[in-house]
């Protein structure tokens, strides 16, 4: 057995006695004036669960929702006729495409009675091959938005499209008539559609400037590879050919360009196996910790100021012509560098180095460092750019200048918000107020659409006709799979109306597919996209020219350093009004619905700052760059580099919609354009404490798995394996390594203390399992958001995620284990483990949660009485309680008014709208307040399988039925499948995969959730744990 430690805490590092009396505690919450008691007026829970004994909840309103009399059903305009009628019960589903400048990710769209209730990955797609994020999933809610404009607005009143297209197009004549100027702000334009409407617009008004901008920048990248390569394109890497890979605060599986085909890249050569055991090596050198820097098997922190050294010194070690060497100011990176120079040389042509600071600097020398190493034409290829990320930073500065003179008379903003996420906000605003003619075609009064004159709304990408275009040859093609909820128009079809085609868009789409390709209309929107990527290499870098481009010249920092970085949940603050993605928790930090001032592990222990909070009350400091001061609540951060601190992006909104308003504080205000592009590190920071303290949202300070010293020797002595690790070198010796102790748990504990008892063994039908492969996992929580939609799990808002009552079915555990300043990391999710031998079901009094005959633990929630039993004895912690009602479903009255109110507004927004309610999933019942809910491996999806199988008089075959969570998986690191198949990958994995292990298996539950070892390709053990002891 290892001798490593895991832990989520310095107090469960220390196992302090605040720590125990909280791990022990059984349901971790305090009493508030939402928890009535008898004594109190208005309905108590005795009355509630008197009225429980003969009311029936009203679940049916999920399959009631009110959706358009007209077919929702989307049609190719030559098959009109031949469309079929929806079929109530029958899911259909659309191939479309999820877009948003950063990520274009094919997906199928599950329409139940003509709406769309979930997002699926496309198999098909050779670009994304299935896999989807967080965002993607939770776009299906942004759909039924109630803070979307229903109409387009006329000095923020309601108009028609008649009046509003009519004074539009004669202002611009009046403006284009006196040579006046116009500009168009746009965000990155990959769709052939908006190219084209574009340049019809400027056709008609050549007084036109046309500047593109992404609030989170890669500017840099293009500009840098115009020098060297003579195109400012951003090329695409193939992680998969890589044996080594180096990343400089590069988070490319969370919040870098094409996200998810990158993601399948990289985890294609990371998963070692009996026949192949092999895996590239990743290094990291990071500033704060991100889910690529968990993922590697190496960290190095580093200063954001120190990047550019580090890669001078990388570059001179690989064998680059460069001066300006010097030594870093950590130990640690300097004797990275060289670690990581000697192995980048010994595989010329098989590695990667990449940074994802926009700093045209560290971009070149990223360049030159790749060309050294012949990494073009192999890993690198430059042939098959992205057109992402296509926003040009110092375009954007330009305007602003001009702006201020009052240059333009004319402004239109295509879907952007300047005055929320660039730094020249106050430009923008003045520019729009002053302007002749201002229009925005954002899908909400946000806060630039709240300054002009026209807005006119664009429609939601599941309602909508559109091409997109990421790399050359290859065309996503995105449908509408329900009619416009609300009079909204695309932005494509807005800006040919003004310049004077009123071709349907529709047409516009069917033409333009025959004008790329000789693809098939119909085809092209069945399969979701047409094309292939462009084969071939491309060009190679220029050494010599990029390295004498490069200004060699660092200063030091002052003060503290700050970086300014995008979550994967919110991203730059798009999608701040979608509560599945607010109550995601950050994969690293583990809070929801907020932001806050991350500070190193090192920081907080010279200040006495408490790492982890059991109480979740966490002060409030005070952050003061360039004059500027906010005040947030701090988290520490371990692996953050010393002298630090890190805020994200994409909170702060003022008119994002309920759930998004005034949520964490926005930081846009602060960055800066330095030396033609826009910087997210500053230096001269100065951080204060408040005194005042904070209720964060954060939820890993319970649910814990890990050891207690309580248990017997016998026990005791397994008992820290929940995650179990090993290196690359001991597994090519050996298959089981790190999982040595698992045939001795089965020998000691694979008994029942009852003589003669015989367990059901499920060997007749079916036994559903899963296998979750912790290599894979990278812990991006797409998997948690489709859970969530799929099965129709609440938001419940910060409140009750304060009081450690969030609903989630799934989530994914992060623990470290070695130095809190430098620690490992891993992510391990944990669901119901539906176990054959389950200690749910012993305990509960009405028999509510039991077995059935294909081996799942299910839950009959009419029968549930709100004992919570089974959740005290679940050692997983994966049941939840409904302590409110928290979709507005009790059939007994208003549950929500008065002192039983459900008091989280952002969280309300979800649910309790009649069109916000038409995402609910008809299949899965929705649960009311006092019931006990957990993950059922989407019983829904197993029956529909089964059924589909029986039509047909065949078995389920290995793998028809994938859980939620399985689909939605970018790096397929679960897999759910029939134990009973013995040909099936689950009975395999279990029955002869080395690596798998169950999660306390010692316990005797006989979980149906298999994990396999995480291996590290490291040279030495992992790290022994750190105790931190407190200062005096």
């Amino acid at each position: 057995m290892s001798n490593k430690k895991y832990w989520t805490s310095l107090d469960e590092l220390n196992e302090t006695p605040r720590y125990k009396e909280q791990a022990n505690k059984e349901f971790n919450f305090e009493i508030d004036s939402t928890e009535t008691t008898e004594e109190n007026e208005g309905t108590s829970r005795r009355d509630f669960l008197k009225t429980m004994g003969f009311s029936v909840s009203v679940a049916a309103l999920a399959s009631a929702c009110k959706i358009p009399t007209n077919k929702a059903i989307p049609y190719t305009i030559d098959t009109r006729k031949a469309v079929p009628e929806v079929v109530p019960g029958v899911a259909d589903y659309f191939a479309s495409t999820f877009y948003d400048g950063n990520d274009c990710i094919s997906v199928l769209v599950k329409t139940r009675e003509g709406r769309p209730i979930k997002i699926e990955g496309n198999n098909e797609s050779p670009l994304t091959i299935g896999g989807t994020t967080a965002r993607a999933q939770a776009s299906v809610l942004s759909l039924y938005d109630v803070t979307r404009l229903a109409t387009p607005t006329i000095s923020n009143k309601k108009a028609d499209w008649k009046k509003v297209d009519g004074e539009i197009t004669k202002q611009l004549d009046t403006i284009a008539q006196a040579n006046g100027k116009i500009a168009l702000v746009t965000g990155t334009v990959a769709s052939p559609i908006m190219k084209k409407a574009i340049e019809k617009f400027v056709a008609k008004y050549p007084s036109t400037t046309v500047v593109s901008y992404d609030a989170i920048s890669s500017y840099a990248t293009r500009k840098a590879n115009q020098t060297s390569l003579g195109a400012a394109i951003i090329p695409t890497i193939n992680y998969d050919k890589a044996d080594v890979i180096v990343g400089f605060n590069a988070d490319f599986l969370g919040t870098g360009i094409s996200s998810v085909e990158n993601t399948k890249k990289y985890i294609a050569n990371r998963i070692p196996t009996k026949e192949n055991p092999k895996m590239s090596r990743h290094h990291q050198f990071q500033s704060t910790m991100t889910i690529t820097g968990a993922t590697a098997d190496y960290r190095y922190p580093i200063n954001p100021s120190e990047e550019k050294q580090a890669l001078i010194n990388l570059l001179a070690a690989v064998g680059g012509s460069i001066s300006g060497t010097k030594e870093l100011s950590g130990k640690d990176a300097n004797e990275g560098i060289t670690k990581v120079a000697k192995e980048l040389v010994a595989v010329k042509g098989k590695s990667i180095v990449v940074s994802g600071t926009n700093d045209v600097d560290i971009q070149l020398l990223v360049n030159a460092i790749n060309s050294v190493l012949g990494n073009y034409g192999t890993v690198i290829d430059t042939a098959n750019g992205y057109n992402l990320k296509s926003g040009n930073d110092e375009a954007l500065a330009t305007l602003a200048n001009d702006l201020k003179s009052g240059t333009y008379k004319g402004i239109i903003l295509l879907g952007t918000n300047p005055v929320y996420n660039t730094p020249y906000a106050d430009v923008f605003k003045d520019a729009i107020k002053a302007a002749e003619l201002s229009v925005s075609t954002a899908e909400r009064q946000d806060e630039s659409a709240q300054f002009c004159k026209y807005v006119c709304p664009d429609s939601n990408y599941l309602e909508s006709w559109d091409i997109i275009n990421p790399k050359p040859g290859f065309y996503a093609t995105v449908q509408p799979t329900i009619n416009p909820l609300f009079d909204t128009r695309q932005a494509q079809e807005s800006l040919l109306t003004w310049a004077g085609d009123t071709t349907p868009i529709a047409q516009v789409v069917q033409n333009e597919i025959a004008s790329i390709s000789s693809a098939n209309y119909q085809t092209a929107t069945q399969l979701g996209f047409f094309g292939t990527p462009t084969s071939g290499s491309g060009a190679s870098a220029n050494t010599a020219a990029t390295t004498a481009a490069v200004n060699t010249s660092t200063a030091a920092s002052k003060g503290m350093e700050v970086i300014f970085y995008e979550k994967v949940g919110l991203g730059d603050g798009r999608y701040a009004n979608n509560p599945f993605l607010q109550e995601l928790p950050d994969p690293i930090a583990k809070v929801t619905w907020d932001n806050y001032v991350c500070i190193p592990y090192s920081y907080a222990k010279a200040k006495g700052i408490d790492p982890q909070p059991a109480l979740k009350v966490v002060p409030i400091a005070k952050v003061t760059i360039n004059g500027k001061s906010i005040e947030l609540p701090v988290v520490v951060q371990f692996g953050q580099a010393a002298n630090t601190i890190a805020i994200a992006l994409g909170y702060g909104r003022e008119k994002a919609g309920r759930a998004g308003d005034m949520v964490g504080k926005s930081v846009y205000p602060f960055i800066k354009n330095v030396n033609g592009a826009t910087s997210y590190n500053l230096d001269g920071a100065t951080i204060e404490m408040t005194g005042k303290t904070y209720e964060l949202g954060l939820n890993q300070t319970y649910h814990t798995l890990m050891e207690d010293n309580s248990l017997p020797l016998r026990q005791k002595k397994y008992r820290s394996e929940i995650v179990k690790e090993t290196t690359l070198s001991a597994f090519q010796k050996n298959d089981h390594a790190g999982n040595e102790d698992r045939e001795k748990i089965k020998e000691e504990f694979g008994h029942s203390l009852y003589d003669g008892y015989k367990p059901f063994d499920y060997k007749q039908g079916h036994h559903w399992g899963m296998t979750v492969d912790l290599n894979a996992c990278i812990g991006c929580g797409s998997c948690v958001v489709s859970c969530s939609i799929e099965n129709n799990v609440p938001v419940v808002g910060k409140r009750q995620v304060f009081r450690s009552q969030e609903m989630h079915w799934m989530r994914i555990d992060r623990y470290y284990n070695g130095d809190p300043d430098n620690p490992d990391v891993s992510f391990q999710p944990m669901m119901c483990q539906h176990c054959n031998n389950a200690p749910c079901e012993n305990v509960c009094p009405v028999n509510a949660t039991n077995h059935s005959s294909d081996g799942l633990n299910q839950m009959a929630y009419n029968r549930c009485i709100g004992t919570r039993y089974c959740a005290n004895n679940c050692p997983y912690k994966v049941r939840r309680f409904n302590w409110l009602d928290y979709q507005g479903n009790d059939s007994f009255g208003k549950f929500n008014d008065g002192k039983m109110s459900f008091t989280d507004t952002e969280a309300q927004s979800y649910m309790f709208e009649d069109l916000t309610r038409m995402v609910l999933n008809p299949d899965v019942v929705t649960r009311t307040r006092g019931v006990i809910e957990k993950c059922s491996f989407c019983v829904q999806r197993i029956q529909e399988g089964k059924l589909n199988a029986k039509k047909q008089g065949r078995p389920v075959k290995d793998g028809e039925i994938k859980s939620a969570c399985q689909t939605a998986c970018p790096t397929n690191a679960i897999t759910f499948g029939d134990q009973n198949n013995k040909e099936g990958v689950v009975a395999k994995t279990f029955d002869k995969g080395g690596r798998n292990y169950f999660v306390l298996e010692e316990m005797h539950f006989i979980p149906a959730v298999g994990y396999q070892v995480k291996v590290r390709n490291k040279d030495e053990e992992p790290a022994k744990y750190f105790i931190y002891k407190t200062q005096a």
